[in-house]
């Protein structure tokens, strides 16, 4: 009688742990990340590039994400375009990635945009009031660093 019992047990463990394996993997097809996004456009990120992708961390030096655009060559920036679109650079900057900080942003905090994200952001305008819209796109977490970037 206790072997069928523990037998139970080990199946009905067995089930969780892989319906939780199931879960992750689906997680991680449903975001978009800088390097999946690279990787399918056929110009990876090189190991120099991806150490300085991480470095950029909620909470840390905000002027120091206006750099982040100079980690991308020009096809890779093309690319990114691609996904997010683009906005016009500050003064006389070039256009560059739309969204791009945040998509760094969120990724790096472990809480990356999804397909159904990047293309309702896409769909705002592109224009300064667009930041207010973004809200009722993102998640809690996202929501959340953003303020703590912003509200210091």
């Amino acid at each position: 009688m206790k072997l069928a019992q523990l037998t139970i047990v080990l199946v009905a463990l067995s089930l969780v742990v892989t319906s939780c394996a199931g879960a992750k993997k689906v997680q991680k097809r449903d975001s978009v990340t800088i390097s999946g996004i690279l990787q399918d456009a056929k110009c990876p990120l090189s190991k120099d590039q991806e150490t300085k992708l991480k470095a950029f961390k909620p909470g840390g030096d905000r002027g120091a994400f206006r750099t982040m655009y100079e980690v991308f060559d020009e096809k890779q920036t093309a690319a990114l375009k691609e996904a997010f679109g683009s906005s016009p650079g500050r003064g006389d900057g070039l256009e560059r990635p739309r969204f791009l900080f945040f998509a760094v942003l969120f990724e790096n905090a472990g809480c990356p945009l999804t397909p159904d994200q990047i293309t309702k952001l896409k769909a705002l305008p592109n224009e300064r009031g667009a930041f207010q819209q973004m809200g009722d796109i993102l998640t809690e977490q996202q929501s959340g660093l953003l303020q703590g970037m912003f509200n210091r």
